[in-house]
Order: structure tokens, then sequence, then C-alpha cells
């Protein structure tokens, strides 16, 4: 009998031994990614960071296609690392799934490339009337009925072929979660195209949405003027990153003296709209569908 305890005995511990040592090895071939799916424009790199910062991990992207992925180490300077991360890089727009493996686990995270573009926050507007003293007050009334943009609009700008512009009714329309900085699917004012152009030493955006026109010269800090030109190639630069770390502002004056001289039969020495707007992080803002 006690020689049957003590097999038992022996027995119970072999089992318990390797039952531990296999959760050892769980534990050891266990690792991290900081996001199960990543969001990315066309033009700009993002990373998915890895924990533990050792090990011999691999990467493959299902569609090489869409997007590549590459390891990528920091090193302290003295032999130790420490961050480790999948550089990925956009290649065209579309949906892949990157496969993250240190030859023990596996780990799949979603990776969405769309077109790059701007979110612009219409922050401040001034509607401006001078001329004849009742020519401009009519002409104030009449700036005030229907103007396209309006405080608090939201309107995006992106570089695809079709130069497709999206307008928000406002703020609350494009609401930010703090948790994954996106944009909640709402549904949006207008959409229309744009285009940028030059004349002389002026640059000009033009919105346009079904039979509406509009035409703004763009002005503001020298900021927000480089990073706008640089984003749309006006200026001849591709800008390392196209996307803004900070923000910065733009004005866009639509001038419409010739034509309220026209409708009113002259009277007027300058008629238009004033916005100045702040250039948002496009980090923070995601297009809310996908059409």
């Amino acid at each position: 009998m006690k020689a049957k305890y003590l097999l038992d005995l022996f027995v119970m511990m072999v089992l318990l031994t390797g039952f531990c040592s296999c959760s050892d090895d769980d534990k050891e071939g266990t690792f991290y990614v900081d996001k199960s799916d990543l969001f990315l424009m066309m033009g700009n790199k993002d990373n998915i960071f890895i924990l533990p910062n050792e090990g011999n991990y691999v990467v493959k992207s299902l569609d090489e296609h869409i997007a590549t992925g590459e390891i990528k180490q920091t090193d302290n300077g003295d032999g130790s690392i420490s961050l480790l991360s999948v550089s990925v890089t956009p290649v065209s727009k579309g949906k892949t799934t990157f496969v993250i493996s240190n030859g023990i686990e596996e780990k799949k995270v979603d990776v969405t490339v769309v077109d790059a573009y701007m979110v612009f926050d219409v922050g401040n507007q001034v509607f401006s009337s001078v001329g004849e003293s009742d020519k401009s007050e009519v002409g104030m009334k009449e700036l005030q009925k229907d103007p396209f943009l309006s405080m608090n609009n939201v309107f995006m700008l992106v570089k695809d072929e079709a130069h497709t512009m999206y307008l928000f009714e406002s703020l609350d329309d494009v609401e930010i979660d703090e948790t994954s900085r996106s944009t909640s699917q709402r549904t949006y004012k207008s959409k229309g195209s744009y285009e940028m152009v030059k004349s002389g030493d002026t640059y000009y955006m033009v919105l346009k949405s079904g039979d509406r026109f509009f035409r703004f010269e763009i002005g503001g800090n020298p900021t927000g003027q480089s990073i706008l030109k640089s984003f749309f190639n006006l200026n001849g630069l591709k800008s390392e990153s196209s996307v803004p770390e900070y923000l910065a502002q733009v004005t866009f004056t639509e001038d419409l003296t010739e034509e309220y001289n026209n409708k009113f039969q002259g009277g007027f020495s300058f008629v238009g709209r004033d916005y100045t707007c702040t250039m948002l992080s496009q980090r923070i803002y995601k297009l809310p569908f996908e059409e």
C-alpha cells in the first residue's frame, strides 16, 4: 500500500512539473503589441510597438501591395534596446493584415490605408461690406443669408483623384473618441470637390458642391501656409511628413466685390467673407466613412 502511495505521489509530481514547465514556456513565448488595428494615410509611416523588446520577431504583410512592414529597433547606444516596433509603410489604398511572430506565438494587426487628407476647423468668421451706406447694409444682410462655410464647420480636403471635399455641419458632427482618437460615423452636410490654384504670387482654394462655387484667397500665419502648400505640393516641395504635429492657422477670404457690384448696380468698394481656420492634426481625425 505504501509503495502504491509513493508511486501515485511520484506520478502526480511529474504531472505537476510538466504542467508548470508548459506554463512557463507559454509565459516565455507571450508578447504584446500596442494595437489590434492601424489606420494610416498614404505618404505617412506609422509604428506598431512590441513588448518585450527582446526576441527574434518577424512580420509578414498578407498583401504587400497595400502596406509593408519591417522590424525596427532603437538602440540606447550601450547595446541595449529601448524600443522595438514594426515600421509600417503604406503602398496603396486598401486593407491588409500583418502577422507578427516571435517563433512561438503570433499576433495579427489589421491595417487600413486611405488617401491623405487635411482637416480644417472654422473657428472665426468676419463678414465685410464697405461702400455707400445704404448698399453696405444691403450687402451685410445678403452676406449672412446662406454662406457655404460658417462658425465651427469642419471640412476635409482629401488627396484623391477626385479631389474630394467633405463639409460637416459643426464640430458636434465629428466627435472625437478619446480612446481611439477617431471620428464617429456621422452624415456630412455637403460633399463636393476642391482645387488649389495660383495666380501671380497668390494661392486660392476653390470649393465646389453641386451648383455652388466658392473661391477663397489663402492667407494666415507662415506655418499654416507652409504646411498647406507643402501638403498639396503647391510650392513644388514634398513635405517629409504630411502630418502636422502641431496646430497652425490659415485664413480663407472670399472676395465678392465684383459679384455684388454687378448684382446691386455698383456702390461697393469691398464685399467679402473671411474665415480663420485651425489646421487640425490628421492623427486626431479619421475619415468617418468608407464609400
